[in-house]
């Protein structure tokens, strides 16, 4: 039988316990409920560029995500690449594809539809040295277009940034938004569009630059974690406008990151 004085040690230790076990769930429960704001702030900032986009431009409107990195310094077998090669195409849900390499050192698989196409492909560059081959870089490209489904961009984002954390290869996923606005747009035409997407994504324009043919705009939103540094100005919305005179339309692309395509 305990004592008094033992018995009061004890309920004491026993309830500074619980009030550390209580404290360390009370924190823990912060950090989740943080994280999963965070996580739907993020998605949520993603959808809405695409949703913004869809507001505004409707015409012919495609989206393509792509991302490239450095996989890693080793040598890789044909049989090694194709192995990688389908399961990303496995992952990204296609299974009609086409695999083959060149000499080069490139090895392509590529699946097209009238709903877009997939391009996944892994290059291998030579490291020389006085004239003899000491090594192999390893380079994967992925690039998804999508033509008739845009409202799914962002599932295809989340399932490139996946794939390339598995691989553990850092980089940027590249989302580019295109459609096109009948005849050539005016100077104030293009501001009130830019003006109008900023509002939408909820960006600020840092930078901009107008030509005769080309309006590029330069962006930034704090809620997108992804983003690129232009001198000192860190960059996630690239917004352009270029008149195509074959066509008589004003093609517009809305870019997060940055739009890595030609204009």
């Amino acid at each position: 039988m305990l004592r008094p004085r033992e018995e009061k040690k004890k309920t004491l230790r026993a309830f500074k316990t619980k009030g550390i076990i209580i404290t360390a769930l009370v924190l823990w429960g912060i950090s989740a409920v943080s994280l999963c704001v965070n996580s739907w702030k993020m998605f949520n900032r993603q959808e809405n560029v695409v949703n913004a986009f869809s507001h505004v431009i409707y015409s012919d409107v495609t989206a393509s995500v792509s991302a490239n990195g450095y996989y890693g310094n080793m040598e890789l077998s044909e049989t090694g690449k194709y192995i990688i090669l389908e399961d990303i195409a496995k992952r990204i849900g296609i299974n009609r594809y086409e695999i083959s390499s060149d000499d080069r050192g490139a090895t392509t698989l590529s699946q097209n539809s009238v709903n877009g196409k997939v391009m996944l492909k892994i290059i291998t560059a030579g490291q020389e040295a006085d004239g003899q081959i000491i090594g192999q870089n390893q380079y994967l490209c992925v690039n998804i277009e999508l033509n008739n489904h845009i409202a799914a961009t962002d599932t295809y984002r989340q399932l490139v940034e996946d794939i390339f954390k598995d691989y553990m290869i850092d980089t940027n996923v590249n989302v580019n938004l295109s459609g096109n606005v009948a005849g050539r747009l005016k100077a104030d035409d293009m501001q009130e569009i830019k003006k109008t997407l900023m509002e939408e994504t909820k960006g600020k324009a840092v930078a901009e630059k107008y030509t005769e043919d080309i309006y590029t705009v330069y962006g930034y939103d704090k809620d997108i974690d992804d983003y690129i540094a232009i001198g000192k100005q860190k960059v996630n919305i690239n917004i352009t406008m270029s008149y195509d005179e074959i066509n008589d339309c004003t093609r517009i692309t809305l870019a997060t990151p940055i739009n890595n395509q030609d204009y």
